[in-house]
């Protein structure tokens, strides 16, 4: 009963999506929409009492939910990329919330890559319910290609058709097939598709099934991400990264002794050597700080500390991975999950050396960090506040949030596997968050509160300002005589309001804030009168 549900409610899914989208823009409909395909989704895994306690799947539903509101008020590419992002890595975690993160991009990547082919296996990726009394109720298992494999998946024990199998191939499918042909001939004859119009309802088939199609695979993708053998077992490999080596410590002393001494003098003599090295670039740099640096050097200057930033940081990240490792640590003496041995030393309570030196390598990175987020404030404060020069402090923060981690990584001698769970989480988090900020109006409110001369057609050509930028130049009396930029401010906002006119589902919320902002004040948002 569980999986005929399921299939049900996909198909309830599918429906709601032409519906919504039959002639209507992505704007409200979408919000709707995932609203309703969480619900699906949920309801077709045996519903709330599954995921009451579940913090990652709430988390995560959260995460949906603001990147849907985002797109539904702002409309850019950009919230849907953020929405889609978390749509299937909910998918993802309510397949099988034990999948580390680091194979979500592999899972997503089969699901799409292989479901052409498996829409055709109607008999695999329609689940069959088990007899087994021992098996869960809502276990498949699936062969090497990912599809569900039961020798009995197309009867029951009695011999008899699983009822959902017969079902489509009886009816559904000769009526897909029909669909398709009648578009074709329809296409081909001009008076063929006349006749069809007036006998038919005034409905336009083409674009019913451009969104049967664009609806079951963005449906399929999300409650049909069937589990893969292979990739469980690539799955249980990362996961054993936390867990060390099992051997016996006194097989791991005899194994490490030719080269523990070796490997940690190796690490000691690199971590110094980079010590010094980015220590000289600091003082160069902060030299050139001091001194102050040129306005036509100063952007040339941004983007190579920029770039040394990542060369820095992600060799800083390789050389602490490859030189610090949990199953090292273990055998040097610390214990994960033991914070009072991993913090202290390997001799007499004294900090090692190899991690003094890896706190130190990761000290100055971070005074790397600071030192790229001063010339960019130098830089905004001399040519004002863009969407770059914000896209670099936001670089900045994931670069010190990931140093930190990396500081955790060693001093709780955790994995790798953990340091990329925790940034994929951050990254996340980042891309939801920047969804919801309008920066726009951020960079538009900046430039005309402190710049002198703020570059007006930068900031004509942002998205989403019109709230702020047409009130502002229109009643500051530095522009009042430029009847030129009144037009154009006239027309932006115009343009705005025009959009407003669509319908409810398709209208991006913002440009009906923007209406009646401009309808509550409307003194504010005429034009300043001359003396």
């Amino acid at each position: 009963m569980h999986l005929k549900r399921k299939l049900t409610l996909f198909f309830v899914g599918l429906i709601s999506f032409m519906i919504l989208f039959y002639y209507h823009d992505p704007g409200g409909n979408v919000l709707i929409f995932c609203a309703l395909a969480w619900g699906l989704a949920v309801y077709s895994q045996g519903g709330f009492k599954v995921y009451r306690k579940d913090g990652g799947f709430w988390l995560l539903s959260l995460a949906m939910w603001i990147t849907a509101g985002a797109f539904t008020f702002y409309g850019d590419p950009g919230s849907m990329g953020a929405l889609l992002l978390s749509f299937y890595t909910l998918g993802v975690y309510m397949t099988d919330k034990k999948y580390h993160p680091l194979l979500y991009p592999l899972m997503l990547a089969y699901s799409f890559g292989s479901f052409i082919v498996r829409i055709f296996f109607v008999e695999r990726w329609i689940p069959k319910r088990k007899t087994n009394a021992q098996t869960p109720f809502n276990e498949v298992v699936t062969d090497q290609m990912g599809f569900a494999m039961d020798p009995g998946a197309e009867s029951d024990d009695s011999g008899r058709p699983e009822p959902a199998v017969s079902w489509f191939k009886t009816w559904l499918l000769p009526i897909i097939i029909v669909l398709i042909f009648l578009m074709v001939y329809m296409a081909s004859s001009t008076m063929f598709s006349e006749v069809l119009t007036k006998l038919l309802p005034n409905l336009d088939f083409t674009v019913l099934f451009a969104l049967a199609i664009i609806g079951f695979i963005l449906l399929f993708n999300f409650m049909y991400i069937l589990p893969i053998p292979w990739l469980y077992t690539i799955n249980e490999k990362v996961l054993s990264w936390d867990k060390g080596s099992e051997m016996t410590a006194d097989v791991q002393q005899k194994r490490l002794h030719p080269y523990r001494a070796a490997h940690q003098k190796g690490a000691i003599i690199t971590l110094s050597l980079l010590i010094g090295l980015l220590s000289l670039f600091l003082l160069v740099y902060g030299y050139e700080l001091y001194q102050g640096i040129h306005a036509a050097r100063l952007s040339k200057a941004i983007h190579e500390q920029v770039n040394s930033i990542i060369l820095s940081i992600v060799m800083a990240v390789a050389v602490i991975m490859y030189y610090i490792r949990p199953a090292t640590q273990q055998q040097m003496g610390y214990n994960k999950g033991q914070k009072s041995t991993a913090r202290s030393a390997y001799n007499g309570g004294e900090p090692a050396l190899l991690h003094r030196l890896a706190y130190v390598w990761i000290m100055l990175n971070i005074l790397l960090v600071i030192s790229a987020a001063l010339h960019n404030a130098a830089y905004i404060g001399r040519y004002g506040l863009t969407l770059l020069r914000i896209g670099v402090y936001i670089f900045l923060i994931l670069c010190i949030v990931g140093l930190y981690f990396t500081y955790r990584k060693i001093r709780d001698a955790a994995s790798a596997a953990w340091l990329v769970a925790i940034m994929f989480k951050v990254f996340l988090g980042t891309i939801v968050l920047n969804s919801i900020i309008n920066w726009g109006a951020i960079i538009t409110r900046y430039n005309l509160t402190y710049m002198a001369h703020p570059d007006l057609q930068y900031l004509r050509n942002l998205d989403y300002n019109t709230h702020v930028l047409v009130p502002s130049l229109l009643n500051d009396p530095r522009y009042k005589s430029d009847t030129k930029l009144t037009e154009e401010m006239q027309n932006k906002l115009d343009w705005d309001v025009s959009y407003t006119h669509k319908d409810i589902l398709s209208v991006a919320w913002y440009y009906k804030y923007v209406t009646w902002q401009s309808n509550r004040n409307k003194s504010e948002w005429a034009p300043a009168k001359t003396q």
